[in-house]
């Protein structure tokens, strides 16, 4: 199946797991697939190196740190500028296997879905998963699916809410339909991330840029599922992932500002207001804000920059509102937090 495929990776510091990534795809690379970089003003010497190692990469050097979102986002308008067919986000940490892109895009052609997510293992020598697919609870949380349990050749192609965006493909009609347009209140970004308005008409908004990095990918995936598009999982697309930030971990104090940010920025994104009442994720929500609070004070800019960006996130929620329709919104919403998944 000949698909022209961008395949993009976001790389920040040096990392080990980034040169293997990159063999890896120096091995199975065909002609439909063009890869690129984009860097994070990562160390100027290692970054040399990659370079000296790997004269066929592409890679796009970001002065500062625009994110996770932000620099996928550069590559998503490189994929609608460009006559490419899709848009493959990889983590530098993930490795695939050379049929791993072509069971992914088997699955979208063969279910008429608009992305896919492949079936993530911890390491080549482990049956153990990373995720297969994400799904939510009624707390308005969202997991790996099968993350930690042991791969027993049991689970088949199914469609899910969101996939991971450790290693995930997204159609061009995904893409365009995902779009949201710049609000009146995107300088309100700016006062959070000043990093990213500089080169912002060479991004579109694929992810939310106001995530910068983590949670993006289940924002993205809801967004996705309510404007009507497919996420399909495939065990056949295998890949493996090592996993640099274990789940759970709490040993970054900027990481876990960007968790808590983002878990309340998901919320204004999609949610309605009335929904921050319901109990499950009321409760959570609390629990939240008081172990910030008290035990994780370090957090506590991820809530300052919830109050400077929630015009902002309010303007998204009542654009989807408009376009989906009030009584379709509604009736998906119910749907995930009454089952979860589907």
């Amino acid at each position: 199946m000949s698909k022209k495929t961008l395949i993009h990776i976001v790389s920040y510091k040096e990392s080990t797991h980034l040169e293997h990534c990159l063999q890896t795809l120096e091995k199975i690379k065909t002609a439909n697939e063009t890869i690129i970089l984009s860097d994070n003003a990562s160390n100027p010497a290692w970054l040399r190196k990659i370079e000296q190692q790997f004269p066929w990469l592409t890679i796009k050097k970001n002065k500062e740190n625009i994110g996770f979102c932000g620099a996928h986002n550069y590559a998503a308008k490189i994929c609608l500028d460009g006559a490419y067919d899709g848009l493959l986000i990889l983590n530098p940490d993930v490795e695939l296997l050379p049929n791993t892109l072509y069971e992914m895009w088997l699955a979208i052609k063969e279910t008429s879905s608009d992305a896919a997510t492949p079936l993530l293992l911890r390491t080549r020598d482990s049956t153990i998963i990373d995720a297969a697919g994400m799904y939510f609870t009624p707390a308005i949380r969202h997991f790996d699916r099968f993350s930690g349990e042991e791969y027993k050749n049991n689970l088949s192609r199914e469609y899910v809410i969101a996939g991971t965006g450790a290693c995930l493909l997204l159609t061009r009609e995904y893409i365009q339909k995902v779009i949201l347009p710049n609000t009146e209140y995107e300088a309100d970004l700016y006062k959070v991330y000043p990093q990213l308005e500089a080169e912002k008409e060479q991004r579109i908004s694929l992810f939310d840029e106001a995530f910068f990095a983590y949670r993006e990918d289940a924002e993205l995936g809801l967004r996705a599922k309510l404007l009507g598009l497919k996420t399909i999982f495939s065990p056949k697309a295998v890949a493996y992932h090592v996993r640099g930030l274990k789940p759970n971990s709490r040993q970054d104090s900027f990481i876990n500002s960007l968790g808590v940010k983002n878990r309340f920025l998901l919320q204004l994104n999609i949610f309605p207001l009335s929904w921050f009442f319901y109990p499950q994720g009321l409760i959570r929500n609390i629990v939240v804000v008081f172990g910030v609070c008290i035990k994780e004070r370090s957090s506590l800019k991820g809530l300052k920059s919830i109050l400077i960006l929630r015009s902002r996130a309010r303007s998204r929620y009542h654009y989807l509102n408009i376009k989906i329709g009030k009584s379709r919104f509604t009736q998906l919403l119910s749907m995930f937090c009454e089952y979860g998944s589907y």
